[in-house]
C-alpha cells in the first residue's frame, strides 16, 4: 500500500525555486533579496497567493531588498 504523501509531487515553478533560492534571513530579521528585480517578482508571488499587493523597499539598515504590505 503506497500513502498519499509518497505519491504527492510538489509543483513549483522555474521563479518560483529562483526566488526562494535567493531568499535569505537578514540580520534586521526579515527575509532579504539580493536584487530589487528578485525581490518585484517574489512580491508579485505572494500578492497571488496572499491576496494582498506586496511592495519592495530598500531597508536603510542593512541596504537588501524587502517587502512590505504597506504603501
Amino acid at each position: 500500500m503506497v500513502s498519499f504523501l509518497s505519491q504527492a509531487r510538489p509543483t513549483f515553478s522555474r521563479m518560483s525555486i529562483q526566488t526562494r533560492q535567493t531568499e535569505q534571513t537578514d540580520s534586521c530579521g526579515k527575509m532579504r533579496f539580493t536584487s530589487q528585480s528578485t525581490a518585484q517578482i517574489a512580491a508579485k508571488n505572494k500578492g497571488k497567493l496572499h491576496g494582498v499587493p506586496f511592495w519592495v523597499y530598500r531597508c536603510p539598515l542593512c541596504r537588501h531588498w524587502h517587502l512590505t504590505t504597506k504603501n
